[in-house]
């Protein structure tokens, strides 16, 4: 049936008579993000009256690793922005991410255009972080306007 994890693909097949052979694509779906799966291929053709079917030795050989991608950006848990103590020039930044990455910070005065994210990363105030605990970026330069990039 539909609900059961084990019919959670499809696939279909292109035969190239120049080629010789079949052309065979399945899209299997319900895996989880950034985790390696085992990937083996098993076949057999319709010759009758018997079908001939592949060796488990050919279908090991098929053996491939794969790494499913990470297709969502990350969030933001905590954020919260105060002067940085001790000083008149920067801002402390204090967030989480859900995810490992790299958060960008970038301050403009009230007045002044909302800047781009291409204007946020080339500010160059960032840190890369490898797990979900809160973290702090100084932010020491307010700039007036988009930054390096302009827009």
């Amino acid at each position: 049936t539909g609900d059961d994890p084990l019919y959670n693909y499809v696939g279909s097949s292109v035969y190239d008579s120049a080629k010789g052979f079949a052309e065979h694509e399945v899209d299997v779906t319900g895996l989880t993000d950034k985790t390696f799966y085992w990937v083996y291929c098993y076949s057999h053709d319709i010759e009758i009256p018997t079908n001939n079917v592949v060796t488990s030795a050919q279908m090991l050989a098929t053996e491939r690793s794969v790494r499913t991608l990470d297709t969502t950006p990350p969030s933001f848990g905590t954020f919260s922005c105060a002067p940085t103590l001790g000083t008149e020039d920067s801002i402390t930044v204090t967030l989480s991410m859900n995810e490992a990455g790299r958060a960008y910070c970038k301050v403009v005065n009230r007045d002044f255009q909302q800047p781009t994210p291409n204007a946020v990363i080339a500010e160059g105030f960032y840190l890369d972080v490898a797990d979900t605990n809160a973290f702090t970026i100084a932010v020491n330069q307010i700039t007036t306007g988009l930054g390096a990039t302009g827009m």
